[in-house]
């Protein structure tokens, strides 16, 4: 009896000592928040087309830049790999004191990525002729989508190299230079947006045209940064690792997992999208709204996941068990306090936000039906952002895979065909229960692969 009551308070104090270090508190923080500011920027870029089209005469427009934006976030997606496998090496580069390796890493990531982009502008025919295929918008949204996909597809080669940008400075520990990117980029997107919209009156066209030119000036302001830390870090650049296939290898089984992970990622996105359109414009517009909603929720909560990545990937490089247990008990603490926040912000204020995003009837008059999705999915999402970022730290993107294949074939394919009949409500549902079972599912593997070892 005695033992089990020793057994208790060890646990429970063993569960208190990471939450009692002021000092870890500080530093999850001091990673943490510039990845917040910096995720959420992107989704408030997003809201912010979404207000520019939303305020013109017909939904077609906010349809066809919420596809196209939809089309361009999962082919970004499907090369993720770039950001997560640089983040992870760095992050143990980083622990071990590798500098040569840091600074040889950057370049193998800018050498793939620039390679990847260039790639997707040759392809770009097929790729538009499968987005067609994919999403079947409905006549009238089609067109615009063309318009905006030929533009954007040019800026692929910046946005795929500022992501390498991200994952290397994270992997250093170092999240203030991201945060400074996204809101250069973003920044200078709103602008040129409400420019060539309102005043040069391209509508869809001058959305693309805005981010287009953002994405190569955020990639140049990257290189500024990438130039001055290569200059502060001892040792030399190893630059046969360039032309040596070996060299690659660790980043090519990371990214194999990862790949196959984003690609059926990708599929819930496309299908969710898909079905969406099938259920008409307004409906489709309505939902590339919401999704706006949820990208703020997911990315707020990735800056604890970027914590976890750089904190957690260098403690387990280092064989810090301590460390990166009492890390691990910080940065949960503080998803779940910032998940209950963002429950109760989006209860108090979600209709009154979608009626700042857009002035059409139609769409307003759907808006309060549907919110309550977006209103559960802090709390049965933010494990699986932190999970994710956890094994990324530590390169353990098989797990990420298997997790997000059985969520993607036993979860969301399952219940949306059996909860088709409600219609959009269905779709939603289905991407609930997608999240709740990848934050099951991997904290499951977090327990076996951590707390067993």
């Amino acid at each position: 009896m005695q033992s089990t009551g020793n057994r208790r308070i060890k646990a429970i104090s063993t569960l208190v000592v990471g939450l009692n270090d002021k000092a870890l508190h500080q530093k999850v923080w001091r990673l943490a928040w510039p990845m917040i500011i910096s995720n959420l920027s992107l989704p408030l870029l997003g809201l912010a087309d979404t207000a520019i089209m939303g305020h013109l005469d017909d939904s077609q427009y906010l349809a066809a830049v919420g596809v196209g934006a939809t089309l361009f976030s999962t082919i970004y997606w499907g090369v993720g790999f770039l950001k997560a496998s640089i983040t992870g090496l760095t992050a143990g580069a980083f622990g071990l004191a590798q500098h040569s390796r840091l600074k040889t890493l950057i370049l193998m990531g800018l050498v793939k990525s620039l390679l990847i982009g260039l790639c997707l502008i040759l392809l770009q025919s097929w790729l538009l002729y499968g987005a067609l295929y994919v999403f079947s918008p409905p006549g009238d949204v089609q067109q615009h989508l063309v318009d905006y996909f030929k533009i954007r597809i040019w800026g692929g080669p910046a946005a795929l190299s500022t992501l390498v940008v991200i994952g290397w400075f994270i992997g250093h520990q170092n999240t203030k230079v991201p945060m400074f990117l996204a809101i250069f980029t973003n920044g200078i997107n709103i602008v040129l947006n409400l420019f060539f919209v309102f005043q040069m009156e391209m509508g869809v066209s001058g959305v693309a045209w805005g981010t287009l030119i953002s994405e190569w000036l955020g990639l140049f302001y990257g290189i500024y940064f990438i130039r001055r830390q290569l200059f502060r870090l001892p040792g030399n650049v190893e630059l046969s690792m360039l032309f040596d296939f070996q060299a690659y290898k660790s980043m090519f089984h990371i990214h194999a997992h990862y790949f196959v992970r984003t690609l059926f990622l990708m599929l819930t996105f496309i299908f969710f999208t898909r079905q969406g359109a099938v259920l008409g414009k307004d409906i489709l517009a309505l939902n590339e709204i919401l999704k706006n909603f949820l990208l703020m929720i997911a990315l707020g909560l990735d800056g604890f996941a970027h914590a976890a990545e750089a904190m957690m990937g260098a403690a387990w490089a280092g064989r810090k068990k301590a460390e990166f247990f009492n890390t691990c008990r910080v940065i949960c603490f503080w998803s779940i306090l910032t998940s209950i926040s963002l429950t109760f912000c989006f209860a108090v204020g979600a209709e009154s936000l979608v009626g700042l995003l857009t002035n059409i009837d139609e769409i307003l008059a759907l808006a309060p039906e549907y919110l309550i999705w977006i209103v559960c999915l802090p709390l049965v999402s933010f494990a699986c952002f932190i999970l994710d970022g956890i094994f990324i730290g530590t390169a353990l993107t098989k797990v990420m895979r298997d997790n997000m294949i059985f969520s993607v074939v036993c979860v969301f394919f399952p219940v949306w065909f059996c909860t088709q009949h409600w219609g959009n409500h269905g779709l939603w549902f289905s991407m609930l229960s997608f999240f709740a079972s990848r934050s099951l599912g991997l904290s499951f593997q977090y327990y076996r692969k951590f707390c067993q070892s």
